[in-house]
């Protein structure tokens, strides 16, 4: 079973990505986030550009309708982009979502652990990551590269010569 989107129908066409599954939301929000704002739905999805309302809910203007319809359209775009790249044991995060902005809402929500028990969690993970003697260096260094970026999305920055440091320290001694 393949995890990557990639057909020439869907909106993922032109790009292949690993769907989002426990371990990868920072390079996913990344690479969705930047297929979002080349498709111009980033506002939509960051509930910016929000869905317009007619001054007369019961006689909306044709201009009214055409506005929201236009919306509606880019927000059923926008979820279909989210839904396509989620894999299923994610799907759940999304549940009862009835806008683009609510799934990304609900996704942050659960990935984004905030608050000094997230960080917290985080730096511990960071400082207790150690490569083995049998541990490939660059997956190790890429795992704590990540955590990093991890970190400074919650506003936690871990410098480039910490990081540095740390990396040398988590080697083996065979390596470091």
């Amino acid at each position: 079973m393949s995890t990557t989107t990639n057909a020439a129908d869907t909106p993922s066409s032109m790009f292949r990505i690993e769907q989002l599954n426990e371990a990868n939301w920072v390079p996913w929000k990344r690479r969705v986030t930047a297929i979002l704002r080349e498709r111009g739905l980033l506002k939509i999805v960051e509930g910016t550009m929000q869905k317009p309302v007619a001054a007369d809910p019961d006689k909306p203007t044709k201009d009214e309708r055409k506005e929201r319809e236009h919306w509606e359209e880019l927000d059923g775009k926008a979820q279909t982009q989210i839904e396509l790249t989620l894999s299923d044991s994610q799907m759940v995060h999304i549940a009862g979502a009835k806008t683009a902005a609510e799934m990304w809402s609900q996704l942050k929500q659960v990935k984004e652990r905030g608050g000094k028990l997230g960080i917290l969690s985080l730096r511990r993970r960071l400082y207790r990551t150690i490569a083995d003697d049998a541990t490939d260096i660059a997956t190790h260094v890429t795992e704590l590269r990540r955590i990093q970026e991890e970190l400074a999305i919650l506003g936690s920055l871990v410098s480039d010569e910490d990081i540095l440091m740390l990396i040398i320290s988590s080697l083996p001694r065979v390596l470091g």
